[in-house]
C-alpha cells in the first residue's frame, strides 16, 4: 500500500506532497539549481530555449507519476586519480 503524504501550501490548504513538489515555484527553483555553473553548456541551452515549455512537461511528469530517468552519460575524470563518472541529462538534473 502507497502512502501519500501531506503538507500545508502557502494559504493553508492541505495538499499532496506530489502536488507540493509540482508546484510552480519549486520547478523554477530546481531548474535554477540544476543550472548553476552549467548555464553554457549545450544541453542547458536547449533546455533554456523552450523554457516554459519543459518546465510544464517537468510538472505534468510530476503530477502524472509518469517520470523515467533517462540514460546516464560516462566518461573518465584523470584528476587527481582516475574516475569513472555517470551524469545525468539535464532534464532529469531538474527533476
Amino acid at each position: 500500500m502507497k502512502r501519500i503524504g501531506y503538507t500545508k501550501d502557502r494559504d493553508g490548504k492541505t495538499i499532496t506532497l506530489i502536488e507540493a513538489m509540482a508546484d510552480c515555484g519549486n520547478v523554477q527553483k530546481a531548474y535554477n539549481k540544476a543550472r548553476k555553473c552549467k548555464r553554457y553548456r549545450k544541453d542547458v541551452l536547449i533546455f533554456t530555449k523552450d523554457k516554459e515549455e519543459n518546465l510544464d512537461r517537468v510538472r505534468n511528469d510530476i503530477l502524472g507519476l509518469a517520470y523515467e530517468p533517462g540514460e546516464y552519460r560516462y566518461f573518465k575524470v584523470y584528476e587527481p586519480k582516475e574516475r569513472q563518472i555517470m551524469a545525468l541529462p539535464f532534464y532529469d538534473r531538474v527533476v
